[in-house]
């Protein structure tokens, strides 16, 4: 009984490792082809001319190192739980679906229905 919720929970975390790779992978190209947009149509004039504009933007928005430390620290405790807590709730799901026994008597279960 033991070793299937651990199957389930390694199978569990698998896939949502998995999906959030997915995620962040094209999360991560879309940032990058929407600052290659930016990038493309602001032209060298429109740029020194915004100057201070940009350097204001950039100058005001900067946080302490004490705070960016705090901000990291909860997003990553909180990704972290948003983590563990999707892997074990997937493994309740596929233990629900799949039945007792691990994924080893499912595929077996299932050979056996088709044997039938």
């Amino acid at each position: 009984m033991e070793s299937d919720t651990a199957q389930y929970h390694l199978i569990g975390r698998f896939i949502v490792i998995l999906a959030a790779g997915i995620l962040f992978g094209y999360l991560i190209v879309e940032s990058s082809a929407s600052d290659l947009a930016l990038v493309e149509e602001t032209t060298r004039e429109v740029y020194e001319a915004n100057y201070e504009t940009y350097i204001a933007e950039l100058r005001t928005g900067l946080m302490s190192p004490v705070e960016s430390f705090l901000v990291g620290l909860v997003l990553a405790m909180g990704l972290f739980g948003l983590y563990e807590g999707a892997s074990v709730g997937l493994a309740r799901v596929l233990r629900a679906v799949m039945g007792s026994g691990g994924p080893e008597a499912s595929r077996q279960r299932h050979s056996d229905q088709l044997q039938d």
